[in-house]
């Protein structure tokens, strides 16, 4: 049996949980494992229909982008969806429990402490929800970026106690 070319999503993900199913019952020198290995690929790939179309992406896209900008210390994105390059794990993470408290932590993080402005594709990047919950951005700016943000604080401070 072979995957056709051209198939969409979900009809090549049918055919790999057929394929794995002709595997299991006739081995075909394929062991368990990789049977195994491939289900959980195909299942990864295809999300149970109940949570894929219980979500309107667009609506679902559209009030992250809208949470994100409101946000102070980010750049603002001029789009209301995703970023296309990552739209996909945006929607497979959107559908892990847990994901979206996960996120709301991290954004109350913002501004970072450290002074970085980050865009939405980089906060969406894999691993650097984790790195701001995890403290990675949690240092002071030195050297010319600290002046400049010690300054800024100086003028607050100082502007205010003048006028």
């Amino acid at each position: 049996m072979a995957v056709n070319v051209g198939l969409s999503v979900s009809e090549a993900v049918r055919e790999i949980k057929g394929i794995v199913d002709i595997w299991r019952r006739g081995g075909q020198g394929v062991g368990y494992a990789l049977a195994d290995e491939l289900r959980m690929l195909a299942n990864q790939l295809d999300p149970p229909k109940c949570q894929q179309d219980d979500v309107d992406w667009l609506v679902a896209e559209a009030e992250f982008v809208a949470d994100w900008n409101r946000l102070e210390g980010v750049a603002r994105s001029i789009s209301n969806a995703i970023p296309a390059s990552s739209r996909l794990a945006f929607q497979q993470n959107y559908l892990t429990p847990g994901w979206r408290d996960h996120v709301a932590e991290a954004m109350r993080k913002f501004p970072l402490p450290c002074g970085v402005t980050m865009g939405l594709r980089k906060f969406l990047t894999d691993g650097v929800i984790d790195d701001i919950l995890g403290g990675v951005y949690d240092f002071e700016p030195r050297g010319r970026a600290a002046g400049s943000a010690n300054q800024a604080a100086f003028d607050e401070v100082f502007g205010r106690a003048a006028g």
